[in-house]
This record gives C-alpha cells, sequence and structure tokens, in this order.
C-alpha cells in the first residue's frame, strides 16, 4: 500500500514541478508591465519621522478572528467564536460567541460552514467599529481580504465602510493566502499561458523582489473590480510567497504610504505580514485545552457524551 502511495505522491510531484516551470516568471512580470496590464512598484523603508506622520503619531489597529469546534460533524458540534481589535496605543476591544447547529434551522454542511464565517465575520466588524469609534489611529488592519466581509455580512459591512469613510479611517485588508486567479485569466486570454486554470499564488511566488507590489491599472477587469475593493499583491520579506492588500476604492490614493509603512513594520524573516497581525493573531487565538476546559465546565457530562462526543475521541 505504501508503495503505492509513494508512486502517486512521485507523479503529483512531477506534474506540479512542471507546472510551476512552464511559467517564465521574468517573462510574466515584464510582459504585464510592457502591456499596461499592471504596474510594479518598490515600498521604501520609513524612519521615525515618516513613520509618525502617516500614522499622525497615533499607532495603528488591527483586527482579527478565530474559530475553534468542540465535538464531531455537523450538526454535533460547536463552535466558540472570537474577535480581537488591538491598538499599538494600548486599547483592546473583544467578542466572544457560541455557535450551535443543533439550535439553527436545518442546513446543508455548506450553509452550515458559510453561516459560521459569517458569525466571526460580524464579531471582527463589531471590534472594528469599537477601534474606528474609540480609537484615535487612523489606519485599521483587518486580517484577511475584505471582500470576504462584503460576502459574509453585507449590511454589516456597509456600516463599517461608511463610518470609516467620515471618520477619515483607513481600512486595510491584508491577505496571507492570495486565492484569486486574475492574474492566469488575464494572461490566458492574452494567448501567454495555456487553457489551464493557474492561480495568482503561483504565479507570485518568487516573482516579486522584496519591497515590490504589484496592481493592476484601471481599465483591468479583475475580480474585485465591481467590489468596491482595489487590491494589490507585495513581497515584504523573505519569503517568496506574495501576500495581498486591500483598500477601499475611496481610499485607495492612501495606498502608497500605507504599502511602505506594511513594509516597514514587516520583519525580514517573517511570512510576510505587518508584526501587528501576528500580534493579533496570538490574542485571539482559542486554544483545544481552554475551549475543552469552558464546554467540560458548563455542560453535563451526558450532555457531552450524548451530543458532542465523537467515537474517534475515545481512541486508545
Amino acid at each position: 500500500m505504501h508503495d503505492e502511495l509513494k508512486r502517486k505522491l512521485t507523479s503529483l510531484n512531477n506534474i506540479l514541478k512542471s507546472k510551476t516551470k512552464e511559467i517564465n516568471k521574468l517573462y510574466v512580470k515584464e510582459y504585464i508591465t510592457k502591456n499596461n496590464i499592471a504596474d510594479i512598484k518598490e515600498a521604501c523603508k520609513l524612519n521615525e519621522a515618516m513613520l509618525t506622520k502617516i500614522s499622525n503619531n497615533r499607532g495603528v489597529v488591527a483586527v482579527d478572528g478565530s474559530i475553534n469546534n468542540f465535538g464531531g460533524l455537523y450538526p454535533h458540534y460547536l463552535s466558540l467564536i472570537r474577535a480581537v481589535a488591538i491598538s499599538t496605543k494600548g486599547q483592546k476591544y473583544e467578542y466572544e460567541d457560541v455557535y450551535i447547529p443543533l439550535l439553527e434551522e436545518n442546513m446543508t454542511q455548506e450553509e452550515d460552514a458559510i453561516k459560521r464565517r459569517s458569525s466571526m465575520s460580524r464579531l471582527e466588524i463589531k471590534a472594528a467599529m469599537d477601534a474606528i469609534n474609540n480609537c484615535e489611529s487612523n489606519i485599521i488592519f483587518m486580517d484577511g481580504s475584505l471582500l470576504h466581509y462584503k460576502i459574509d455580512c453585507p449590511y454589516e459591512w456597509d456600516m463599517l465602510k461608511t463610518s470609516a469613510i467620515e471618520k477619515n479611517k483607513i481600512i486595510v485588508g491584508v491577505t496571507e493566502e492570495v486565492k484569486t486567479k486574475d492574474i492566469g485569466e488575464i494572461l490566458k486570454t492574452e494567448g501567454v499561458l495555456d487553457d489551464e486554470v493557474v492561480y495568482d499564488r503561483e504565479i507570485l511566488f518568487n516573482m516579486l523582489n522584496q519591497g515590490e507590489y504589484l496592481y493592476f491599472k484601471k481599465d483591468i477587469k479583475t475580480s474585485k473590480k465591481d467590489s468596491g475593493i482595489k487590491s494589490f499583491y507585495a513581497r515584504f520579506s523573505d519569503d517568496p510567497q506574495a501576500i495581498g492588500v486591500d483598500f477601499l476604492k475611496e481610499q485607495e490614493s492612501f495606498a502608497e504610504d500605507i504599502l511602505s509603512l506594511i513594509y516597514t513594520i514587516t520583519f525580514k524573516k517573517s511570512r510576510g505580514l505587518p508584526y501587528v497581525i501576528d500580534l493579533v493573531d496570538i490574542e485571539t487565538k482559542i486554544t483545544d485545552e481552554k475551549l475543552k476546559a469552558l464546554v467540560e465546565g458548563c455542560l453535563d457530562k451526558d450532555v457531552i457524551e450524548v451530543y458532542f462526543n465523537p467515537k474517534r475521541a475515545k481512541r486508545g
């Protein structure tokens, strides 16, 4: 059995390695800039005076959310959802909730996953609204693409967006995993790539030099063009994988300064995200031990056994 598994994995390795070699990164980089598809610019490291100027000496805020599940498969599980906003000036806002599918209407597993994700997005927006209303910082980093808030909870997203614009608070989405395929689709249309699915993370991997960022020209159609969101792709550390950085269309004029700010507060030997995102990620995480202790402290043993204790948990 292991020999067959090794054969399949070796075959997968060869296929993907060959696919990667087919993408000439240098050629793609030159092609998209020379043909007015995208611009590639270089961010700069800011000194203390420039940092103070861009942030108005008010620090920055970072917002993140997390979900941890206890139990088995749908609907016999519960989720502890947590969202936190922290300011580098010391303020902190946090929300927690419990999502319990057994108490919800009947859903498919896909609908359940969407509802659970939407619950977290709403809590993150609540924390972000607190930061907008109470923190002096005018820069708010959201951990993830801004588009998912628009999809998950459009009403709350519109409220956040309106409030941010009215109060001159810059909302920035920072994405660790680039999931779009805009560059690949454009290059296929141009005849540069074969007619197969190629994701932007595959093209961007090791294409940008450290400090560089890429963005599409205004007349180029992308997956986010009509969403009111402007996306940039950047490499700000030794990590060869690019990150995504989203801005509201109304705040696009701040992008150059904010991208240089992100570059400045990103450690060279990191995964490429500004350090405040890592800080809020630590604050937001819910450990399995904490969730287990909370559940066992609030629910009777027979309730846990009947509804939430999967057989796999009883394995020796």
